[in-house]
């Protein structure tokens, strides 16, 4: 059990803290569950005259805040995969159930969307202007 959930807070900080209790959860509650859902699929399963093959236990651990990635890291490697050509936009559409669009048909075209940043030449590049060019 890491010391920060028994009230030893002197080195805690948001970043450490969310990292312990995803191990947590990992290394401790979540094999603790699956020994506990092996248990009822052998024991109480056939015990009350279901099929094991038809009937398992599962614990859903899916809204388990700690084993989820954030919604912004999420999006970040949404956008990171557009950038770099590995899926367009209207693949990352349909994943979020959104409807394509006609400029989202092709890999790399997110780089066309984004601003360009600023020059020497001209500092307020960027700010509130779109580039068709790459950069």
């Amino acid at each position: 059990m890491p010391t920060v959930f028994l009230s030893e807070l002197e080195n805690a900080n948001l970043a450490n803290v969310s990292t312990l209790e995803r191990f947590l959860w990992r290394n401790t509650i979540v094999p603790e569950l699956r020994l506990i859902e092996d248990f009822l699929n052998r024991s109480l399963v056939p015990a009350v005259g279901l099929s094991p093959s038809e009937y398992r236990f599962r614990f859903d651990i899916s809204e388990i805040e700690a084993l989820n990635d954030s919604e912004d890291s999420l999006v970040a490697r949404e956008v990171s995969l557009m950038a770099a050509g590995v899926v367009t936009p209207n693949e990352v559409r349909a994943r979020h159930g959104l409807a394509p669009e006609p400029w989202g048909r092709s890999r790399g075209s997110l780089r066309n969307l984004l601003p360009r940043p600023p020059t020497e030449r001209n500092p307020f590049l960027g700010l509130g202007q779109f580039e068709s060019r790459y950069y």
